[in-house]
């Protein structure tokens, strides 16, 4: 990459895109100190630079177009962009809903969590793409070398076990400090989805194919050290999509947006078909004997239990967070060939589709798979560029990935991070076609 300065901050700009730039320098400038030391702020970080971004005009002028107008002039499903936008609005707006009839209280904060993030979201995005592509440019550099520095140091705190958290305050005095560590997994897992756009940045930059496989070996140390599956088999997911995505982008793009789809559609049918006479199979076979980890058996147990469940939840969900409320009433169960029991019902399903069945029905399946069509279809019809597409296809892998055997709906932190990925997308946005094609 070029010698980089913050000459650039001074250039020919107006007033709010000065002040838009030197905010989103801030921004990206944080973003390697959250990930190791607090990845809960990736949430709060992007609601306080929506705050200070509604403050400028241009911010109202992109809230009247993409959430007032569609509905106000009743043109909310004309154009696969308003269609997009209005179910993801009509989704924050069921989750809300559901709050009058789930039995665990005092989830206000975790549906307008996820309203927030979606306009936090928008409205970073929004001013990312208009500004001038020069300063788009240099974010992007900055935005790249960020996401390296924070995978070096998550690198380094893997194979020291987490010694810059140890002396910086506070001091962590669980059972083998597993909450520093837990905590480390955690930043590793947001940066498992803005890796993409920043290994396609460091490729336009310099050319060259090893830069690339350097960052997926750092990303590794860290995917792999600290035990988490999801972040390895995510990383590696999200790399072949995006080799694939480079010699076909439209069409791996089409087929991720199909597989999420199916996943939806699918995953509460595998869950239901799972019997406990399958999963004492397995655990007396394979699992007995450690050629899986005990925590995916753990998983099958899990979806099993709560496939009995979603029947019941139709057709409105049983409401936000019910899983937590499930599991305070779930007992344990031992596996047979592992010593202790496990919690048989944990505070969320490790599966994201299933969530949306249990907790927000068919009503909330049905209005994901709009937003799913309508984003599929929009971004197959903006005529992207090939290493947007590519960083693209690597978040929305990596994300399926997550989403099947990790994550939770309401972690506002890993929808924050998300979000953070989709900003290095809109800062590739102005980004040619590299001048020579690179043969992977």
């Amino acid at each position: 990459m070029k010698l980089l300065t913050l000459d650039w901050l001074n250039g020919d700009m107006s007033d709010p895109e000065r002040f838009i730039s030197k905010l989103f320098l801030g921004l990206i400038s944080l973003l390697p100190i959250i990930a190791i030391f607090s990845h809960r702020t990736f949430g709060p970080a992007l609601y306080i630079a929506m705050i200070i971004c509604a403050f400028l005009s241009p911010s109202w002028s992109g809230y009247r177009q993409y959430f007032l107008q569609p509905i106000l002039k009743g043109k909310a499903f004309h154009g696969y962009d308003r269609l997009t936008h209005s179910a993801l609005l009509l989704f924050t707006l069921w989750t809300m809903m559901t709050l009058a009839w789930t039995p665990i209280s005092g989830r206000f904060a975790l549906t307008s969590g996820l309203f927030f993030i979606a306009l936090a979201g928008g409205t970073i995005i929004w001013h990312s793409v208009r500004l001038p592509k020069a300063i788009k440019s240099q974010l992007a550099d900055i935005y790249a070398i960020a996401i390296i520095i924070a995978l070096v140091v998550l690198g380094f705190e893997t194979l020291t076990g987490g010694f810059i958290r140890a002396i910086v305050p506070p001091t962590d005095d669980s059972l083998e400090r597993h909450k520093d560590l837990i905590a480390l997994a955690r930043g590793t897992t947001a940066m498992m989805v803005m890796i993409f756009p920043a290994m396609i940045i460091t490729h336009l930059r310099t050319g060259l194919k090893w830069p690339l496989l350097v960052i997926f070996v750092i990303a590794g140390v860290s995917a792999y050290g600290l035990g988490v599956s999801a972040n390895l088999l995510g990383l590696i997911g999200g790399c072949f999509a995006g080799l694939i995505a480079w010699r076909w982008p439209s069409t791996t793009i089409a087929c991720l947006f199909v597989l999420l789809g199916v996943c939806l559609w699918i995953m509460p049918l595998v869950a239901i078909n799972l019997s406990p006479e399958m999963l004492a199979q397995l655990s007396g076979a394979e699992f007995s004997n450690h050629k899986v980890p005990t925590s995916w058996l753990q998983r099958l147990y899990i979806w099993e239990s709560l496939g009995q469940e979603i029947p019941n939840a139709m057709p409105l969900g049983q409401g936000v967070d019910y899983t937590r409320w499930l599991s305070r009433n779930s007992g344990l169960f031992e596996v047979p060939g592992v010593s202790g029991v496990l919690k048989l019902v944990p505070t969320h399903p490790h599966n994201v589709f299933l969530q949306i069945w249990l907790e927000l029905g068919v009503v909330g399946a049905v209005i994901v798979s709009t937003l799913l069509y309508g984003g599929g279809k929009w971004v197959l019809s903006k005529g992207f560029s090939r290493p947007l597409m590519t960083a693209l296809a690597g978040i929305m892998a990596a994300s399926l990935v997550s989403f099947l055997i990790e994550a939770s709906f309401w972690q506002v932190w890993r929808l924050a991070a998300i979000v953070f990925a989709c900003f290095g997308l809109a800062l590739l946005s102005g980004e040619a076609e590299p001048s020579k094609p690179i043969d992977y």
